[in-house]
């Protein structure tokens, strides 16, 4: 066990994965931020996760969809920010959803260091917005300048190049970046675990439903 997770932490990821049926799991979290990691399925494209974040303290039930190549997927990400530039859905999403102010939708930018991700200034292309807010204008923006995170000269399926600038350092570096979406929703810290955390997979189960389709693999 992590020094980290306390006896609550590891009783909040064993009720995640029985909700969820989840055989395979893995620790994500830098080391540098030991109040902040969590587990997520292992799974090719979208995934269940579970974050906690100590110091505020927080956890969140979240969907996630990195931008990464995921054989035989491709890039996923690439198929779901094209279906919804081309013919957005997401309005039709919020149409199902009950508590749509609960639930917070971003898409962030990773730049790439070999295998790790180190900070930037820039690594939100928005932070996190309720689906409420999250209106028709302000969702094309969004998925434009994610798009702008993966190569164009490849059909939009691998990572881009732009100017990022380190958060410790403050220098500038052309590095490899990619977008990555994450809608979550925060979990209540009273009461039963397993009921508290059955509310907020309830509540995100039509956004799993949603980035699923949308990254689906479309026959020939």
């Amino acid at each position: 066990m992590n020094k980290i997770e306390s006896k609550e932490d590891n009783e909040i990821r064993k009720s995640f994965k029985s909700i969820l049926g989840i055989i395979e799991d893995k620790r994500f979290g830098q080391p540098n931020q030991p109040n902040y990691f969590g587990w997520h399925e292992v799974k090719k494209g979208v995934q269940w996760n579970v974050l906690i974040i100590k110091n505020k303290p927080e956890i969140r039930i979240g969907v996630n969809l990195e931008g990464m190549k995921f054989p035989p997927l491709n890039w996923p990400i690439t198929d779901f920010i094209t279906r919804e530039l081309e013919k957005p859905t997401i309005n039709e999403l919020k149409s199902k959803l009950q508590e749509q102010d609960k639930i917070l939708i971003r898409f962030t930018r990773d730049a790439w260091q070999c295998s790790s991700r180190p900070s930037i200034i820039e690594q939100y292309i928005n932070k996190d917005t309720s689906m409420t807010d999250m209106e028709a204008e302000r969702w094309a923006t969004v998925l434009i300048d994610a798009l702008d995170c993966l190569n164009n000269k490849n059909h939009y399926r691998g990572r881009g190049a732009q100017e990022v600038t380190f958060t410790n350092s403050g220098i500038k570096q052309t590095m490899e970046v990619t977008p990555h979406l994450y809608i979550s929703t925060r979990i209540e810290t009273n009461g039963d675990i397993d009921s508290r955390l059955k509310k907020g997979i309830t509540r995100l189960k039509p956004v799993h439903e949603w980035v699923t389709r949308q990254t689906a693999k479309l026959p020939h």
